[in-house]
């Protein structure tokens, strides 16, 4: 058992590691990025930051205001996206700290903690099939993860939907490996984005409830 405890120990430094010298390595380009494109985060990092400084509403229509005249230098039309918090109030707190840095360096932390959410989720399903390709597959497998368009294209936006994608992979995992508390934990995150999870969570809750 201690010697297990020590293989764990570490690979929990190995990870570690590897995720500083990511960030290291990513974080200046990410940051030039991330403030100029992070679009979908815009309206929670100020929701939150108007909310905790100001008192604000998360839903007053100042947030869309704000937002848009971040965006675009003047507000726009009805016909365009007004940029308002559409999320449960509750979302504003996955923000944390972020809320009152300036937005460039809060999108950037964002989307750098998003990115190692992304290849962690990697290793969970891994884990949970009890498979560990061979190193090259393992590098393809986690080029694509972090090169597909989709997850090009909502990293860049700052798009919720990862927060709830990589919730849901640690419930399943945690479900799968008798982590229950965890996996408890993580399902309530996911409710985040309610439209990722409308089928999942209930199809879980039922079957958690039938395992009684």
């Amino acid at each position: 058992p201690q010697n297990d405890n020590r293989i764990d120990s570490f690979k929990l430094g190995l990870i570690t590691l590897a995720c500083l010298i990511f960030i290291a390595v990513t974080f200046v380009p990410i940051y030039n990025i991330a403030k100029k494109s992070s679009t979908d985060l815009l309206p929670t990092w100020l929701a939150a930051k108007m909310f905790w400084e100001d008192g604000v509403n998360p839903y007053d229509d100042i947030i869309g205001q704000e937002s848009q005249l971040m965006i675009y230098g003047e507000l726009v039309g009805p016909e365009q996206d007004q940029f308002q918090y559409v999320y449960p109030f509750y979302g504003i707190l996955y923000i944390g700290p972020l809320a009152f840095a300036d937005f460039p360096l809060a999108a950037a932390v964002y989307m750098e903690v998003l990115l190692i959410g992304m290849i962690l989720t990697l290793g969970l399903m891994l884990d949970a099939l009890k498979t560990l390709p061979k190193p090259v597959t393992l590098g393809v497998m986690m080029l694509w993860t972090l090169i597909a368009y989709f997850t090009v294209r909502g990293l860049l936006l700052g798009q919720p939907e990862f927060v709830a994608y990589i919730a849901h992979i640690v419930a399943l995992w945690g479900i799968l490996k008798g982590h229950d508390k965890t996996a408890g934990v993580a399902l309530a995150v996911s409710t985040v984005k309610p439209q990722t999870g409308f089928l999942i969570v209930p199809l879980l809750l039922i079957w958690a409830w039938r395992m009684k």
